[in-house]
């Protein structure tokens, strides 16, 4: 399922209204709409597992988006979480409700972009994980691919102002990571990985030559008990949800927008600050290396 998403979900048509920019408490929009929003951003998130065959365990390295540009498919990520891959053998992937971990060849796999700053908190920190077609087609069996491509104008050029609908983190969260079961020895144990989406506000954007960088400031959605660490987040993607009124004056939300990736946490004890690369980022130099030089 390759990004299939009409461009405004519940209706499947596109209404002529202005996007929503009014003030509007997170609590106050329907619940349903969270859930549908959640459900949609999920769908195109992924996590990245280390398998101990010695244990029968399962390791959560990070998170990352599935993307489609130029007919490749690819997994977006942070470059340190690419950098704690296996290089040979399978990594495991964190697609949904599976009693196993799904798994695929690292030989299957090509970084085919990758950068690093040397201090972690500044960044870059931003890596693409290409994927052959056979992997690309098992996992799209699953789940879907956001097709950059199809976004590069407007994300460039006419990108929503950040005002307009809300904003979330998406990935998974190492913290909440439950053991569900012992087996007995020698059979595989058994733990349930926990997918969050945190609700925030993108502030404090700064561009730093080729790459951008936007700080997010978030709380889980309907879930006041805040992570003390979003490790395993890393890699996730920075969704914004835009919203609007329909002509019966409901809330309804448009297509979900790609818009960056995460890749650091602020260590600060009152409130939670994720560092993720921006849309010039996303929509710049990851998908160049996509589409190739002469896209």
């Amino acid at each position: 399922m390759t990004d299939q998403l009409p461009e405004q979900l519940g209706r499947g048509e596109r209404v002529p209204t202005k996007p929503l920019s009014e003030p509007m408490p997170l609590d106050q929009l329907p619940a349903d709409l969270f859930e549908r929003v959640l459900y949609d951003v999920a769908n195109f998130t992924i996590g990245f597992a280390r398998l101990d065959r010695d244990t029968h365990d399962v390791h959560l390295i990070g998170s990352g988006t599935l993307v489609a540009a130029g007919g490749k498919r690819a997994i977006l990520t942070a470059q340190h979480v690419v950098q704690a891959l296996p290089k040979s053998g399978r990594i495991g992937l964190i697609l949904g409700e599976h009693r196993q971990t799904p798994s695929i060849d690292a030989a299957a796999t090509h970084v085919s972009f990758s950068d690093r700053g040397s201090v972690v908190s500044d960044g870059p920190d931003i890596a693409l994980v290409t994927l052959t077609e056979a992997v690309a087609g098992t996992i799209e069996a699953k789940k879907s691919f956001y097709n950059v491509e199809s976004r590069r104008d407007a994300m460039l050029t006419s990108p929503l102002p950040q005002d307009h609908g809300f904003w979330v983190a998406q990935g998974f969260v190492g913290e909440r990571t439950i053991v569900v079961e012992y087996r007995p020895e020698g059979s595989p144990l058994w733990k349930r990985f926990f997918h969050m989406s945190a609700a925030g506000g993108p502030q404090s954007e700064t561009i730093v030559g080729k790459y951008d960088y936007v700080e997010m400031p978030v709380i889980p959605v309907r879930n006041p008990d805040v992570p003390t660490s979003f490790g395993g987040m890393s890699g996730g993607g920075l969704w914004q949800i835009p919203l609007h009124r329909n002509a019966q004056g409901v809330i309804e939300y448009f297509r979900p927008l790609l818009s960056g990736v995460i890749f650091y946490q602020y260590d600060e004890i009152e409130q939670r600050h994720l560092k993720c690369h921006f849309r010039r980022t996303v929509y710049g130099p990851v998908l160049e290396s996509l589409l190739g030089p002469n896209r």
